[in-house]
């Protein structure tokens, strides 16, 4: 259910490829991919890292929306890695996707927020739930037409974290 009424039903959807070093996002109109962010994180301490790049995010994404419609967000959840066959958090991780939710939950025009597992992610759109970065990149060259586009991985992660979100939707 929309935040706000009198809101178009057209579907826009940000995803995105929260990283500590850096981030990257996919805006999608439907299932049309409409543009692409990218972002290293500054130098400054961790947390105003996460602050000036969900900033720029939020600056990028309302220039790129009319104001009359709602953004469904939609996240890689690599909040949590395996290290020498122990389960351990990635802090820094967990505390820039906390900053990325809260931020989506202060948005009127954010209906949802949702992280999805990146080996399912992989695991949908490749085959393999451990797909290479390189794999990735190339189902998303292919299901989106775009064979000479250099982008950084994080931006094809974007995409692939899109594809999976439309695939899961009746969007």
């Amino acid at each position: 259910m929309p935040k706000h009424s009198g809101v178009s039903a057209v579907k826009y959807l940000l995803a995105i490829d929260p990283g500590s070093t850096a981030t990257g996002a996919a805006l999608f109109k439907g299932r049309d991919l409409l543009d692409v962010w990218s972002r290293s994180a500054p130098k400054e301490g961790r947390v105003r890292r996460s602050y000036l790049i969900i900033t720029e995010l939020n600056d990028w994404l309302w220039c790129k929306v009319p104001k009359s419609v709602m953004v469904d967000v939609a996240y890689e959840d690599t909040s949590v890695f395996v290290f020498g066959g122990k389960v351990l958090p990635a802090t820094e991780l967990q505390r820039f996707i906390g900053m990325l939710e809260y931020w989506a939950e202060t948005q009127e025009r954010v209906s949802t927020i949702t992280g999805y597992n990146v080996g399912k992610i992989k695991a949908t759109l490749t085959g393999k739930s451990a797909a290479s970065k390189e794999t990735v990149e190339a189902a998303m060259r292919y299901a989106y037409s775009l064979p000479d586009i250099k982008y950084p991985s994080h931006i094809w992660d974007a995409i692939a974290v899109g594809a999976y979100r439309l695939l899961q939707s009746d969007v």
